[in-house]
């Protein structure tokens, strides 16, 4: 996904393009993981109270649907720290 690959791949890493991709597959489906997408998003912008936010709604969303997995809950305090995912080709501490 365009919108991961931006807000948390360093090799890709553009925060603006990563928040428009974002919002367009919400716009295409609101769903957890695409929440998740824009916290991501946020994050790289550094606007974590943003991210927050929207972290918390994935989850709330991910409950509901059933998908709930607890690696959310370590975005959604690294948010809270003010940091941002990193990940290596999808792959790291918090990626998804």
């Amino acid at each position: 996904n365009l919108a991961r690959i931006r807000a948390t791949e360093a090799a890709y890493s553009d925060a603006d393009k990563a928040l428009k991709h974002a919002n367009t597959a919400i716009k295409h489906k609101d769903n957890a993981y695409n929440r998740e997408l824009l916290a991501a998003a946020y994050a790289a912008k550094g606007l974590f109270n943003d991210a927050i936010a929207e972290q918390a709604t994935a989850i709330a969303l991910a409950a509901r649907a059933g998908t709930y997995n607890g690696a959310q809950d370590f975005r959604l305090k690294e948010y809270r720290g003010g940091k941002r995912i990193h990940c290596n080709k999808g792959k790291g501490k918090g990626c998804f």
